[in-house]
């Protein structure tokens, strides 16, 4: 008669304990390739939607689409004919479901800054969702900030001049920045106390701490923090970088590449 012979306990526990730093050493490896993966992914949503914005610059003679102030989704609403995929606009890190976007211009702690889309200024239809609801509806989810110098050059409200892709204010097509991850860091708009409830207390974009932005040339690359913000003086609430900051280090922030009012130098 054959005698079967189990595990004694300590064979069980050094079993437990091997497996154990296996999975230690491998589940980071297997979370920095979902992260890497995302992050491709959001580089291929950021790419398509810089050949849709060109499309439509060349059918709008060069102008790049309209949007009120910091409501990002109304441009991108207009690129959806160049797209046809709505999902395009929602980075895939994002625990935002309604989007970034609408998320500060509705729920920001100081009004409701949401344009209804059958505004005059706006043009874009009737929503039949309701105001709550606009992010199921007309406006699509939107998870990336669109360049302030695009829409109007700091001009509040609606009244916006769109500008030309070649516009002279466009010094270098392939240094200036078009999108980028929202936010790019905690100390957006709406502020460092409303950005870390939600994202935690040291949030420095959604990607390896660093951001994934589109270029006004149509390409996309992602760039770390420190690329995007070189002097991180500890401001606790501003929604762009202050180009015009009396410390010249403060140009070299991503807001001002590319643009007039930026480093002459290359970036």
């Amino acid at each position: 008669m054959t005698k079967h012979r189990g595990f004694t306990l300590i064979e069980l526990l050094v079993v437990i304990a091997i497996i154990a730093i296996l999975a230690a050493i491998l589940f980071p490896v297997f979370a920095q390739a979902r992260d890497k993966a995302r992050q491709t992914q959001c580089i291929n949503n950021l790419r398509q939607t810089g050949t849709a914005l060109l499309m439509y610059a060349s059918d709008y003679d060069n102008l790049v689409p309209i949007f009120c102030f910091g409501e990002y989704y109304q441009a991108v609403r207009r690129l959806e004919p160049y797209i046809k995929n709505r999902d395009i606009f929602r980075c895939p890190n994002s625990p935002f479901r309604q989007g970034a976007n609408q998320l500060i211009q509705r729920d920001n702690g100081f009004g409701d800054y949401m344009t209804a889309p059958n505004h005059p200024q706006v043009g874009l239809g009737t929503s039949t969702r309701g105001r709550t609801n606009y992010f199921d509806d007309i406006y699509p989810p939107m998870d990336y900030l669109v360049h302030n110098g695009l829409g109007g050059y700091g001009l509040y409200g609606c009244g916006y001049n769109p500008s030309p892709v070649d516009s002279g204010r466009v010094r270098q097509p392939a240094k200036a920045v078009a999108m980028i991850d929202l936010p790019p860091t905690r100390m957006q708009w709406p502020g460092r106390t409303f950005w870390e409830a939600r994202l935690g207390t040291n949030f420095k974009g959604r990607h390896s701490e660093g951001s994934v932005v589109l270029h006004l040339d149509g390409h996309s690359k992602w760039y770390q923090y420190q690329r995007l913000y070189p002097t991180d003086r500890g401001q606790t609430n501003y929604s762009e970088p202050a180009c015009n900051d009396p410390d010249p280090a403060a140009k070299y922030t991503w807001y001002c590449w590319g643009y007039e009012w930026g480093p002459a130098e290359d970036q």
